[in-house]
């Protein structure tokens, strides 16, 4: 995920878990799940609903959000899954094995898998990338 971010996507992103996507990385990182940012996590902790995610989103100018889903109550119903980060190994620092990428937009989702494309043929051996099948 660090590498992405830093190396080919060169833009703000919202993740859930902070740490090594935002270390030497000079665009913002949106921690989702409040760590680094005490307005998303009071919102998560005190919402029933999911716009929150979205509005943060916004309000930073980001279009790639890296997250494990099933730690939230929904993902936003605008959002565009691109796909699945599948890890090849048995998990040893991260929280779960697969991280799902979504686009805030047609726009971004277009610009993210052009970027996504020449990142998935530099995996290492085991780990892959699943773009989800739909009309985009």
């Amino acid at each position: 995920m660090h590498r992405f971010a830093v190396d080919y996507y060169n833009k703000p992103v919202a993740v859930n878990d902070v740490g090594y996507v935002s270390y030497k990385n000079d665009n913002y990182v949106l921690d989702l799940w409040g760590l680094a940012s005490i307005k998303a996590f009071n919102y998560r902790k005190n919402s029933d609903g999911i716009d929150w995610m979205k509005e943060l989103c916004s309000e930073k100018n980001i279009e790639l959000a890296m997250i494990y889903d099933g730690w939230f109550k929904g993902i936003p119903n605008s959002w565009i899954k691109i796909g699945e980060l599948h890890l090849g190994k048995r998990d040893v620092t991260p929280a779960r094995s697969n991280v799902v990428f979504y686009a805030m937009s047609q726009n971004a989702y277009s610009n993210i898998v052009e970027k996504l494309q020449p990142f998935v043929e530099t995996l290492p051996l085991g780990v892959k990338f699943t773009f989800e099948k739909s009309s985009h």
